[in-house]
């Protein structure tokens, strides 16, 4: 996914300029690590940002609402008595990214998979993002990202330790009953 991504021509945004003039010189490993440093410190900040504009928009929707109950569009063309009877919230001055970064984060993190899970994995992450804030309150983003992906690598090797664990218990059970042989006895009887 990342090869083709970064195969891509860079229409939309320039990000991808640096790295590709640093692969048509044949840079050296220092410099790509630059680069993805910077790249990485770029995603964390769009990802960031998208967080807060949607933050922003939840705002300005829930002011614009005229009581707690959203309201429903008229049907018929005699039902509008305004333009927010014919389009409820068209009418809204979002907050959006630019153009740019609008592009990169639809490159770089789109997904076949199902919106509800991707929320549902993204709920998590922040959750671990939370808790790396709380113990290293004074850490930078990239720090507390990395903590956090420490985190949660560490739980899914634990799990597996686990899974292993248990496997491993059931495994010697069937053995203790099943003894070598005792599959010849079963099919002779």
């Amino acid at each position: 996914r990342w090869l083709v991504f970064l195969a891509k021509r860079p229409v939309f945004y320039p990000f991808l300029k640096d790295w590709q003039a640093l692969i048509a010189k044949g840079g050296t490993a220092k410099e790509a690590d630059t680069l993805a440093t910077d790249f990485q410190t770029l995603l964390v900040s769009v990802v960031l940002e998208q967080r807060e504009v949607k933050k922003e928009n939840d705002i300005i929707r829930a002011r614009a609402l005229p009581s707690a109950k959203p309201k429903e569009p008229a049907n018929l063309p005699n039902e509008f008595k305004t333009n927010d009877d014919f389009c409820p919230g068209c009418g809204l001055e979002l907050k959006s990214m630019s153009t740019e970064r609008t592009a990169l984060s639809t490159d770089v993190f789109r997904s076949t998979l199902d919106p509800e899970y991707v929320a549902r994995l993204a709920g998590y992450v922040d959750e671990k993002m939370q808790l790396a804030l709380r113990e290293s309150p004074a850490g930078d983003t990239l720090k507390l990202a990395v903590l956090a992906a420490l985190n949660i690598a560490d739980e899914y090797f634990r799990v597996l330790d686990e899974e292993r664990r248990q496997n491993d218990q059931v495994a010697n059970r069937a053995a203790g009953r099943f003894p070598a042989g005792s599959s010849r006895a079963i099919q002779r009887a």
